[in-house]
């Protein structure tokens, strides 16, 4: 039994020194010790066992500003490494991240027509294959994470209702693992979003905080009170684009009228900006352009519908950040200091001195950084059973 224990006690050391570096980035013992409130010497052995087993380096030491022994840096492996997948109605993109979210080799498809999850599970497969053509000798590849617009139950790998896929009860996990012969996991795209937002996104890493994704498919979102993500009883909590903002509004492919996807939608801004397909980086710049009156005029009437959206938010969970994804937060991110004001001072009760409204960090690639984080959830709980 005391074996037992102190098995259990020493997965919880090695976990938090490995998950301290794959979050926050390579560290010294010194500054391991300080963070996870153990010893330099049990950090030491720790470092020793992480490196036997691949999943840390420590680099040769350098020489310290003023006396005392070289200082190395203890660093996530990137030998390690996560297949990451985002699913859109138009395309489905994937990269490979190494432990510590350094990104590998990318690629993408590019798709005429909604995919069925056979043909998704197809694409992945194919994906896989030049990734790993690309991919350095030596790397290990883990699992699978997959960020899909829909809602994915508790249970693993099923996405219970994809609205603008046409998915329903879908064993995406199963068809993906049957197809590269690797564990794969499914998790909603926002929600995915949000974890790497929190976790990686430059230190926000609130307790209360919303977060609004607009991708091609729609409108997603995430929220986290009390330092909890919010799941809800069968894992389809926070569906934010089915906000109702609009009850005469248009019809929602979930049935309803006036969700708040139904007026907030990249396509309009696409066909302002004049761009004939959803490339994010190229959609950012255009909003960024302020000589099209047309598109800014579009953005700030969407943006009058997110503000109508995220009053509900707010009223309800009273967050400290709202972070904005995707092409909301490239529009947000268009706006002037003036148009920000009289949004938010129309839509909260809360002072801006309480509320902290922002564009998410690390853009569309937040998604495919929680990806990764499904993969690798289960190696940093318990990394010596890997």
């Amino acid at each position: 039994m005391q074996g037992s224990a102190n098995d259990r006690i020493r997965r919880q050391n090695l976990s938090a020194v490995l998950g301290h570096v794959h979050s926050h980035g390579p560290a010294t013992r010194f500054e391991l010790a300080a963070a996870t409130g153990l010893s330099r010497a049990t950090v030491g052995m720790l470092a020793a066992e992480l490196d036997k087993l691949g999943l840390i380096r420590e680099s040769a030491g350098h020489k310290a500003v003023g006396p005392g022994r070289p200082v190395s840096h203890i660093t996530a492996s990137d030998d390690v490494a996560a297949m990451a997948v985002s699913i859109e109605a138009n395309r489905i993109e994937a990269c490979l991240l190494g432990l510590g979210q350094r990104t590998g080799p990318a690629a993408h498809r590019e798709l005429d027509s909604v995919p069925t999850p056979e043909e998704a599970s197809g694409i992945i497969a194919s994906l896989l294959a030049e990734l790993r053509a690309q991919a350095p000798d030596g790397f290990r590849l883990v699992g699978i994470g997959i960020g899909v617009p829909g809602q994915v139950g508790k249970e693993r790998g099923i996405v219970g209702h994809a609205a603008n896929l046409g998915w329903r009860d879908a064993p995406l996990g199963t068809l993906v693992a049957e197809a590269t012969g690797l564990p794969t996991w499914v998790g909603n795209d926002a929600t995915l979003g949000i974890t790497a937002a929190t976790t990686f996104g430059g230190g926000l890493g609130g307790d209360d905080v919303v977060y609004v994704y607009g991708g091609s498919s729609g409108i997603g979102g995430g929220v986290v009170t009390g330092g909890h993500l919010l799941n809800g009883a069968t894992g389809y909590a926070t569906e934010l684009g089915h906000i109702p903002v609009a009850p005469l509004g248009h019809r929602c492919a979930c049935g309803a009228r006036g969700c708040l996807e139904t007026e907030v939608q990249a396509v309009r801004l696409l066909r302002r900006a004049g761009l004939e397909s959803h490339d994010a980086r190229a959609l950012e710049l255009a909003l960024a352009d302020t000589r099209n009156t047309a598109l800014h005029e579009e953005a700030l009437r969407q943006m009058e519908w997110v503000a109508l959206a995220l009053r509900t938010l707010v009223n309800i969970f009273n967050p400290s950040q709202v972070l904005l994804g995707g092409f909301i937060g490239a529009m947000f991110a268009s706006l002037s200091e003036e148009e920000i004001q009289t949004l938010t001072a129309e839509s909260f009760t809360v002072s801006p001195t309480e509320l902290r409204i922002q564009s998410a960090p690390m853009g569309s690639d937040l998604i495919l950084a929680g990806a990764g984080e499904l993969v690798f959830r289960d190696l940093l709980a318990a990394p010596d059973l890997f």
